[in-house]
């Protein structure tokens, strides 16, 4: 069998390197984002010509986070509070989410780049602190 793979260094987050690797006889691409392996699949109708070299214009467009589902309870506890303003404040993945039980509205706060582990809210029930998990990259 023919295999053709392409590979394309990525940038350092260990002492080693982490390629990302493209498999034309698979249609995917292997890579690891945040020290995690993920495998993409490439639309068949682009295998053929597919590279990873290859640099495309980002589109005019950006997505918009409309509403979160989910809530990390299972290794995290006290990270669910109600707030005096009627909002319920927890955590999933990197996104500290308020939840106007009301309007059942969202408001998202997207600061963090890895996974929440901790939430606290001041006294003065105004001030929110949360703590995310130590990244793999240099700015951590």
């Amino acid at each position: 069998t023919l295999f053709r793979s392409q590979r394309v260094d990525m940038k350092k987050t260990d002492s080693k390197p982490k390629d990302a690797v493209f498999s034309a006889e698979d249609g995917l691409v292997k890579m690891f984002l945040r020290g995690r392996p993920v495998s993409m699949y490439v639309p068949d109708s682009l295998v053929a010509s597919y590279s990873l070299e290859a640099k495309v214009e980002l589109p005019q467009r950006k997505l918009k986070l409309d509403w979160v589902y989910g809530y990390r309870g299972r290794d995290c506890r006290c990270n669910l509070y109600l707030l005096p303003t009627g909002e319920i404040v927890y955590f999933i993945a990197s996104i500290v989410v308020l939840y106007n039980t009301e309007e059942e509205q969202q408001r998202h706060y997207l600061g963090h780049n890895d996974d929440i582990k901790c939430l606290a809210v001041h006294p003065d029930m105004v001030t929110i602190a949360t703590g995310q998990v130590a990244g793999t990259t240099q700015d951590g």
